[in-house]
């Protein structure tokens, strides 16, 4: 797995914070996932993307669907602002 891969660009949350790999998402997704009493669509299907993007067999467009999904989740979140 290759989670020092840099996300389709650096994506600035409303915290200040910025994600700028895999690792990064990764990191953050499990973090909120932990936080909720319930299951969240956004979360597992950015989570899945973002480790399909994280295999050494993974392309660009992997990597790109990961950021948009992500970027989604974060949206739907209110933990970033367009």
């Amino acid at each position: 797995m290759s989670w020092a891969r840099n996300l389709t660009s650096p994506i600035v949350l409303a915290s200040g914070a910025t994600l700028k790999t895999l690792g990064d998402a990764r990191d953050l997704i499990l973090a909120n996932m932990r936080w909720q009493r319930h299951r969240d669509e956004h979360w597992e299907q950015a989570l899945e993307l973002v480790a399909r993007a994280a295999r050494d067999s993974a392309t660009e467009v992997d990597v790109a669907r990961a950021s948009r999904r992500l970027t989604d989740a974060l949206k739907a979140q209110g933990l970033v602002i367009d």
